[in-house]
């Protein structure tokens, strides 16, 4: 049997609690977790959300791999990022790719810093055979055309602006990750505040 089922409570150890205030544990505990998601091709299924209503059967952006759409999750406006498949990828490459996307979206999942975008969940309903990730909506969108639709900005805001990406930044390398994709397109604002 691969995945025995779990044990039942009274099998659990006394000292789990004790455990998971460790925090060596706990790392060791989510590393196993991405190695697994990305093995298996699945992610838990607490990352699932529902009940998500789309503006309009358009997308908003879209990039390489994926297309934008604006919707709604319980009152919150939401990005739904459906992600694309390509006509002649092989079974095999699209496999790896569903294995990869279940390793990222474990990743941010669990990435908790005030400059950095959070997952809200993923999707597979509103595009049937789609994968989708779920995000809050940003208002500004990315920082480029932040920069060109609010007009000149002071140095003060580049500065501030520059410091937040450089903080996020920062945060992913304590946490052994690297971007990747540093763009001004990947670069979201979800509010500025005075």
């Amino acid at each position: 049997m691969l995945f025995p089922q779990s044990p039942p409570l009274s099998r659990i150890p006394a000292d789990a609690p004790r455990l998971m205030a460790d925090p060596q544990f706990r790392q060791k505990l989510y590393r196993a977790m991405v190695r697994l998601a990305e093995e298996s091709g699945m992610t838990p299924s607490t990352l699932f959300v529902v009940n998500i209503t789309l503006s309009d059967g358009y997308h908003v952006a879209g990039g390489t791999y994926a297309d934008i759409y604006k919707g709604m999750l319980e009152g919150q406006p939401v990005a739904v990022k459906r992600m694309r498949t390509f006509l002649g990828q092989s079974e095999d490459q699209l496999e790896l790719t569903r294995k990869g996307l279940c390793k990222e979206t474990l990743i941010w999942f669990h990435l908790d810093h005030p400059n950095l975008l959070p997952l809200c969940g993923i999707n597979r309903d509103l595009f049937p055979g789609s994968f989708c990730l779920v995000s809050p909506w940003t208002q500004f969108g990315n920082i480029q055309h932040f920069l060109e639709t609010e007009g000149n900005k002071c140095d003060e805001v580049i500065v501030r602006l520059v410091k937040e990406i450089l903080t996020g930044l920062c945060y992913l390398h304590t946490e052994n990750i690297v971007h990747g994709d540093l763009r001004p397109a990947n670069i979201l604002i979800i509010k500025m505040d005075a």
